[in-house]
């Protein structure tokens, strides 16, 4: 531990930017789920869902999933909306235990894509990225949805950022290298240069083969991922 804790304290010397995934890095899902939300779980019929063994719930849920992989390119929350509507309506359709009339589907949907409340973002963020402003540029790398330009905005954090690249601009997903190469461009940098932290060690192999330094963060709350790269536990350790 102390040994990637002292690679890591080198860094300082010639790293200028650094870039941040979103989910699990600066928030967490309220409900736990990123997709299943509160308003999913006080609409769903409580009886099926403890008729649902799991198993089958994960079954669904991946072949929702998959729904939301494709024509990932979009420009807008109403796009956003149409697309979460199709995926809750699948999960629906799969699990009828759960009877989730179009209004209920409808009200899951809206709450996923508009209700800000679902995202909680960890305590050390705004005030590690203030600190962090004043000696770098600061970018994000995130596989997420329009809505979430939105989020960071009202959460005070867009300011922090000298650029911002969504999977949903791209129509891509990490560890695709057109994300880092975009990220890259837009803070003007070279991959030496800049630091990747993310929660998922896929998603940091795709940055160390673009030349970004890859750093885990496993937030507690969140099963620990193991890796071979330099690991921390909270953005205030990058201070």
């Amino acid at each position: 531990m102390e040994g990637k804790k002292d690679k890591f304290m080198k860094l300082n010397d010639h790293i200028k930017g650094i870039f941040l995934d979103i989910g699990w890095t600066m928030c967490r899902p309220k409900s736990g789920h990123w997709w299943l939300n509160e308003t999913f779980y006080r609409l769903a019929d409580e009886e099926g869902m403890e008729m649902i063994d799991k198993e089958q719930m994960e079954q669904v849920l991946d072949e929702a999933y998959h729904l939301l992989l494709e024509n990932h390119r979009m420009d807008d929350e109403e796009q956003e909306l149409q697309q979460f509507f199709a995926y809750y309506t699948l999960i629906s359709e799969r699990l009828p235990a759960l009877e989730l009339n179009r209004d209920k589907l409808y009200e899951i949907s809206h709450d996923q894509v508009y209700n800000d409340a679902n995202y909680i973002f960890f305590d050390d963020v705004e005030e590690t990225l203030q600190r962090l402003k004043q000696r770098y540029k600061l970018g994000v790398i995130s596989d997420t949805w329009p809505s979430l330009r939105r989020v960071l905005q009202n959460a005070g954090l867009s300011d922090y950022f000298d650029g911002i690249t969504f999977s949903c601009d791209l129509g891509v997903f990490k560890p695709d290298e057109a994300l880092y190469r975009d990220a890259l461009r837009k803070l003007g940098l070279s991959g030496p240069e800049t630091v990747f932290v993310d929660d998922n060690p896929i998603c940091l192999e795709g940055a160390e083969k673009s030349g970004i330094l890859p750093i885990l963060i496993n937030r507690p709350g969140k099963a620990s991922m193991q890796s071979r790269f330099a690991s921390i536990e909270a953005l205030r350790e990058l201070e």
